[in-house]
């Protein structure tokens, strides 16, 4: 058996939205390493002790990391693993509020779903994750806390305006992270639509 390989169209330098998981990086990573010249720039990947293999299979290949550690612990301790304790929180609160009620949870419709989707990530994981970056994190959950503390003060003070401006702030900055897309949609970008 032979097998020719032609090379494909230029390629030309893009943006390309990277899930923050170190496998979903892998493959850009492995990319960069083996194209002469290339430059390849990740922020925000959650990068812990428990997930280097990619990284130390790369180092071997001769390839050059710089990873920015306090940078990247306090992006992380932010954008994933407070979202994950946050939604943790919230099933096991909504557990044990509804616990001996007839419906309770089951109810959970969409926005319910939506926002807790992540709790059912690996336990074994995150109870790995969280020591490693604790001091990141307790500075992001006394800081988390300080927000749903004047939340309170608002709702307290029955302060519409300022309830308004909360929610319109948010919407505002979750906008600009446009919708979820799928890798599909990350390809046909890049042009690479055949499969």
């Amino acid at each position: 058996m032979t097998i020719h390989v032609w090379p494909g169209a230029d390629l030309q330098a893009c943006d390309v939205l990277v899930p923050g998981d170190i496998s979903s990086a892998a493959f850009f990573m492995t990319a960069a390493a083996i194209v002469p010249n290339s430059d390849l720039t990740l922020t925000q990947v959650n990068l812990n002790p428990t997930r280097t293999g990619i990284v130390k299979v790369l180092e071997k290949m001769s390839a050059r990391l710089e990873i920015t550690a306090p940078e990247h612990d306090k992006a992380v301790a932010q954008i994933s693993h407070l979202p994950h304790i946050i939604a943790a929180g919230l099933v096991n609160q909504t557990e044990e509020t509804f616990k001996g009620a007839s419906v309770g949870i089951r109810l959970a419709a969409g926005g319910f779903k939506a926002i807790t989707r992540i709790a059912s990530s690996d336990p074994t994981m995150w109870s790995q994750i969280l020591p490693t970056n604790s001091a990141d994190i307790l500075q992001q959950l006394a800081e988390y806390q300080q927000v749903l503390d004047q939340l309170a003060q608002k709702i307290k003070d029955r302060d519409e305006a300022a309830l308004y401006q909360y929610f319109a702030v948010a919407k505002s900055s979750r906008d600009q992270l446009g919708p979820e897309r799928s890798w599909p949609a990350i390809f046909r970008k890049l042009g690479k639509t055949n499969r």
